[in-house]
């Protein structure tokens, strides 16, 4: 992608046995081709009345800054909400041409961050990009993958990407005021190009934590910690809303 720039957004708080991983071929990728890597490391609002022990995931993250391997970092002892902590590290990345989205526990390979570019440099202009993701939980993985946005252009007619308004969902200013990136064209990175490995759902301690975050974020969750068994599905959760109960591959 000699012709565009991406700026890496990264995301990442209590987040020590992922980080290296995360770091490790995204930041060789980064500097090789001209790329830059703005973290954001705070606690979110949805956390401060949960019993949490901090790690030292944004000690990690200043060393990281001072060796050059990223390029800001955003970083803070006071609770913010989710989309208020990416909009930080969003702002020094707006002259980039996209802001490509990674969170601590999604692990690239070199390849697939090179596969996904040359994927979305060759593709018609689109709005944002959703990649696909192997999402792990428990002791296995989904067997659909998990799809979230990742990936969006800084620039659309009359207007530029400004802000996150809630987790990964972003606002563009326009002429004509605030868009919704969910009403613009979009479009799949599909596994084939690249199933990357997310390991959102395994059973460490932090991801119990998780669980009682996302019911405090959302209001509900779809999975559960279960004593003894780890990670589950909760039951309760696609009772309530028909949802169908993914299936789990085990190897």
């Amino acid at each position: 992608m000699s012709n565009i720039k991406i700026g890496f957004l990264l995301c990442a708080y209590n987040q020590e046995e992922f980080i290296g991983d995360c770091l490790k071929d995204l930041v060789k990728f980064s500097t090789k081709n001209g790329h830059l890597i703005s973290a954001v490391s705070v606690p979110f609002a949805e956390y401060k009345d949960l019993e949490v022990q901090v790690d030292s995931t944004t000690d990690i993250l200043r060393k990281r800054l001072l060796s050059g391997d990223i390029d800001f970092l955003t970083d803070s002892p006071d609770h913010m909400a989710e989309a208020d902590a990416r909009t930080a590290a969003l702002k020094p990345l707006l002259d980039c041409d996209l802001i490509w989205l990674v969170d601590s526990d999604e692990i690239y390979s070199y390849e697939q961050l090179n596969d996904i570019a040359n994927f979305v440099e060759n593709s018609e202009f689109i709005n944002w990009f959703s990649l696909s993701f192997k999402n792990y939980v428990g002791e296995g993985y989904l067997k659909e993958a998990f799809t979230p946005p990742r990936i969006f252009n800084t620039k659309i007619k009359n207007g530029k990407l400004s802000h996150f308004y809630y987790d990964n969902d972003v606002m563009y200013d326009t002429k004509y005021g605030q868009v919704n990136y969910k009403v613009m064209s979009s479009k799949l990175v599909p596994a084939s190009v690249a199933w990357i490995d997310h390991l959102s759902w395994t059973n460490t301690d932090k991801n119990k934590l998780k669980c009682d975050y996302q019911n405090k974020h959302f209001g509900h969750c779809s999975y559960k910690w279960e004593d003894g068994q780890g990670i589950i599905f909760d039951d309760n959760y696609y009772k309530k809303t028909g949802e169908l109960k993914p299936e789990i591959i085990y190897e």
